[in-house]
């Protein structure tokens, strides 16, 4: 029997997941998983302002992918080019397929964000060292963009340095604006509330007056400055953090691929379009590359791994493939979680509409999904290797709440089930 050729390109939460699950097809569909990622960790960014922000937590937040795959291979390098019959690496390596799934994500300008040339093991505790070093040393710190990036380092620097004078600067309205479709009142009226308690003072429809080329590759400007607003008002700052955009990282890809926002024409099976809307037979796309309209979170994208995953376990049987991705575009497909920092955040979904500090807690702002990410790579976060009795007890009782709330956030969002 020929083996089946499959190339995940990029290993992001979306990559890593349908590279482990396709993995799985190994041992009934002689299926052989490539996947190609330049770094050999993988960075659990809902965790990483958290380690810009502290000491210790870049242990927690580089994972080791050396047991993702119990039967495929992971390259570590960068890719050049991909066409519609191979990946092209920096090495000169060519690696033809069966079947391609694009996973490179997307790139957010925050201290949560690595560069892309910082790739060893070293190099990254290293950057996340300075972040927090810069921390630190500041006693006014500005942040520049209001989205959800933004919002939550506000709440991690002020949750941990008390002390210290944080402002978020945002050009719209509201904070985190961009959402689809848009969070009610409500949620911003808790939102605001805990960031005024916290002692983080916000400046709405306000555009830093700043020349981003002081920040180069860099998301923070180190050295007291001024800061004029577009609204007449000016903060002074010691540290300047900039939390801006989100960038498609498909520079490699075919243009004839891409919407004029760079990200992947796709259609609700993940099956990559080109400019004509045809499919391009044996490419799909998963993750925040795709060109989908709806909030870009790990959640939905899970949903499209399942997806992709199901039809291109048709296709190695010889079926036809038939599992569609469902859009959550709706007002009640709307979940948001922002943690500001381990003890507070606001959560809310369509479903339970807005939630408080206890829940999010539960949810997501103390362990920020630590735990569970190791887990999805087959490892063990560190400091959990080994626990007396009682510390099990309370994770367990802990675990329990947290999975109680998870269903009762993601039950009605759940699409059906569907063969193939």
């Amino acid at each position: 029997m020929t083996t089946v050729q499959v190339v995940v390109v990029g290993s992001g939460y979306a990559g890593s997941a349908v590279a482990k699950q396709l993995d799985a097809l190994a041992e009934t569909d002689n299926v052989e998983v490539t996947l190609v990622d330049r770094r050999e960790h993988f960075v659990h960014k809902i965790g990483a302002l958290r380690a810009a922000t502290i000491e210790g937590w870049d242990e927690k937040v580089l994972i080791p992918r050396d047991k993702l795959l119990k039967h495929g291979k992971i390259i570590v390098g960068v890719v050049t080019e991909v066409t519609s019959e191979a990946v092209k690496l920096d090495s000169g390596e060519s690696i033809p397929f069966d079947y391609c799934v694009l996973a490179t994500g997307a790139v957010n300008r925050s201290p949560g964000e690595p560069s892309a040339g910082i790739t060893s093991e070293k190099d990254l505790r290293d950057y996340f060292s300075k972040c927090v070093a810069q921390v630190k040393g500041a006693e006014s710190i500005a942040i520049v963009g209001g989205g959800v990036v933004g919002v939550e380092l506000a709440g991690e620097i002020k949750s941990f340095y008390p002390d210290k004078a944080v402002s978020i600067v945002q050009a719209g309205p509201t904070l985190i604006s961009h959402s689809q479709p848009s969070l009610p009142p409500k949620f911003h009226k808790a939102l605001n509330a805990q960031l005024e308690a916290l002692g983080i003072r916000v400046f709405l429809n306000a555009k830093a007056k700043m020349d981003l080329a002081d920040f180069g590759s860099e998301p923070s400007v180190v050295g007291k400055r001024t800061i004029p607003l577009s609204d007449g008002q000016e903060i002074t700052a010691d540290l300047t953090f900039l939390c801006v955009g989100a960038t498609p990282n498909t520079e490699t890809f075919p243009s004839e691929w891409l919407d004029t926002s760079k990200h992947v024409h796709v259609d609700l099976q993940m099956r990559v379009l080109n400019a004509q809307g045809e499919v391009m037979p044996g490419v799909f796309a998963v993750g925040d590359v795709c060109a989908l309209a709806e909030n870009k979170m790990a959640y939905f994208a899970n949903q499209m791994v399942s997806i992709a995953v199901k039809n291109i376990s048709a296709l190695v049987k010889g079926k036809t493939p038939s599992a569609k991705y469902s859009l959550h575009q709706s007002p009640s497909d709307l979940v948001m979680v922002v943690p500001l920092g381990p003890r507070s955040g606001v959560m809310y979904t369509g479903f339970t509409g807005v939630l408080g500090p206890f829940v999010t807690t539960l949810a997501k702002s103390k362990d920020l999904f630590v735990s569970k990410t190791w887990g999805d790579f087959n490892g063990v976060a560190p400091g959990q290797e080994s626990s007396n009795g009682f510390a099990l007890f309370k994770v367990s009782v802990v675990a329990a709440v947290s999975v109680l709330v998870s269903v009762i956030t993601t039950r009605f969002m759940q699409t059906p089930s569907e063969s193939v």
